[in-house]
C-alpha cells in the first residue's frame, strides 16, 4: 500500500511532465489466488480470502479507489455488466493483465460501475479514476538491490525499499523508474542499442525527471540526494563502475543543481 500510495500521487500530481503517457489511474491494485505458488495458496485463501475472482489487494491512498469505498479483500465480479472471472486455464499472470486491462477500458470510458463481493454479499460501486503518467509500480520480493523499468512496469525490489529512510527518498526511487518509462527510454535503446554511453545518457534524464517529479507531488527533491550520499557511501562503485551510470560524486552534483533549480523556479 505504501508503494501504491507514492507512485499513484507522483503519477497524478506529476502529470504535466507526461503530456503524451498519460492513462486514468485508480489506485487500485489486485491479486488473484493463482498468483501464489501452490504451497502458499492455502494461506493465501485464509490471509487474504482468495477464490475465484479477482481482489482488492491495496488502494492508494487518497485515490479514486478508495474514495468510492473499495476493500482490500473484496472481489471483483464484474465492470460497468461484464463478468472478469479468470478462466482457470489461463496462466495467472496472463488472467491479472486481462482483469487489469477490463478495469483500465473500462475506466477510460468515464466512472465505471464495480459490482463487488463482500462478505458473501454483492455491492455496486461507483469508482472514477484521475489521469496521471502511465507507469505501473509493483513491489516485489528480492534480497538483491534492484529496481527497473521495462517501458511500462516499475519494478522495486523490497531490499531496495528497506534503504529508503522515509517516503520522500522511496518517491525518488519510484520516480526514477517511472521516468524511464515516461521517457521511453526502453525502446530509444532497443532502436538504438545498449552502449555504455546511452544508457548512461538515459539515467541522468531519469535523474532529472524524478526531481521534477518529485517537486509536483509534492515530496522533498532533496531525498534524492541524502540518498545517494548514503547509498553511494555504502554500495561503493559496485555495479556503477561499468560507466552506465554515474559515479556517486557526479551523481550527487547532478541531483543538487537539479533540486536547487526547482527551488529556484518555485521562488
Amino acid at each position: 500500500m505504501r508503494v501504491a500510495t507514492l507512485a499513484h500521487r507522483l503519477a497524478v500530481r506529476g502529470r504535466a511532465h507526461c503530456p503524451d503517457r498519460r492513462e486514468p489511474l485508480s489506485g487500485l491494485r489486485i491479486h488473484l489466488l493463482g498468483q501464489y505458488a501452490r504451497d502458499y495458496r492455502e494461506a493465501a485463501q485464509a490471509r487474504f480470502g482468495l477464490g475465484d475472482y479477482p481482489a482488492v489487494l491495496a488502494l492508494a491512498q487518497g485515490s479514486g479507489a478508495e474514495a468510492a469505498g473499495l476493500r482490500p479483500g473484496d472481489w471483483i465480479i464484474a465492470v460497468n455488466g461484464r463478468d472478469i472471472r479468470p478462466d482457470p486455464a489461463t496462466p495467472a499472470r496472463v488472467a491479472l493483465e486481462q482483469a487489469e486491462q477490463a478495469i483500465a477500458t473500462a475506466l477510460a470510458a468515464g466512472p465505471a460501475q464495480f459490482r463487488v463481493r463482500r462478505e458473501g454479499a454483492d455491492e455496486a460501486i461507483l469508482l472514477a479514476a484521475e489521469e496521471g503518467c502511465a507507469s505501473r509500480v509493483e513491489l516485489v520480493p528480492g534480497r538483491r538491490l534492484n529496481a527497473s523499468a521495462d517501458g511500462r512496469i516499475v519494478q522495486i525490489s523490497t531490499a531496495v525499499l528497506a534503504e529508503a529512510e522515509d517516503d520522500d527518498e522511496l518517491a525518488f526511487i519510484i520516480a526514477h523508474e517511472m521516468a524511464h518509462n515516461i521517457l521511453r527510454h526502453a525502446a530509444r535503446l532497443e532502436r538504438k542499442g545498449r552502449s555504455r554511453g546511452a544508457i548512461r545518457e538515459t539515467e541522468i534524464e531519469a535523474d532529472r525527471l524524478a526531481i521534477r517529479l518529485l517537486a509536483a507531488a509534492g515530496f522533498d527533491p532533496r531525498a534524492a540526494v541524502r540518498f545517494w550520499q548514503r547509498f553511494g557511501r555504502k554500495t561503493g562503485a559496485g555495479i556503477f563502475s561499468d560507466g552506465t551510470h554515474l559515479r556517486t560524486g557526479p551523481r550527487v552534483r547532478l541531483l543538487t543543481d537539479e533540486a536547487d533549480a526547482v527551488a529556484r523556479a518555485a521562488q
